[in-house]
């Protein structure tokens, strides 16, 4: 299990507590988009494998017919490679296609996952309250730092305000 589907599972948890229509189609729409991404991917694998094949076949066409041309006429040669170029070029095009439409699925993925965690930390808030402010181990939180000088050591401030 990868981090976005674990991602993914902790999310349907989550929102598995508010049954609410809300919760129940964002859920469902998680998961449409993660299973049409799945789908492109795998239908990826078609155009990459045959893309393989056809550049196994102009190396064999290259190697092989070359040095026998009397078994085989000019035209015929020409022929079969002139297939496997344009099985090559059609899987190449569309394997693009599908990258294109991968990136597309992932980033859809993306903000359904992000709608999930807003709606989760919004379910969160109004079971739990508001969050605490995050402070460091020992100590509060600076309250606010006003220039950037402010985080060097003192001896570099003392340097600098000397020339």
């Amino acid at each position: 299990m990868n981090k976005s589907e674990r991602e993914t599972a902790f999310l349907g948890q989550v929102l598995s507590y508010d049954d609410t229509a809300e919760s129940r189609s964002l859920k469902a729409s998680i998961i449409r988009a993660e299973q049409a991404e799945r789908c492109v991917l795998r239908a990826l694998r078609l155009p990459v494998l045959l893309l393989v094949v056809a550049a196994v076949g102009l190396g064999y066409c290259k190697m092989l017919l070359d040095g026998n041309a009397a078994n085989i006429t000019w035209s015929a040669e020409q022929s079969i490679a002139n297939g496997f170029y344009g099985a090559g070029l059609g899987s190449l095009f569309s394997g693009l296609v599908l990258l294109g439409l991968v990136a597309l699925y992932h980033k859809r993925t993306s903000e359904r996952r992000a709608e999930g965690r807003r709606f989760a930390a919004k379910l969160l808030e109004t079971r739990l309250g508001k969050p605490m402010p995050l402070t460091p181990p020992g100590g509060s939180a600076p309250s606010r730092i006003a220039s950037i000088t402010d985080l060097r050591p003192t001896g570099v401030r003392d340097y600098a305000a000397s020339l």
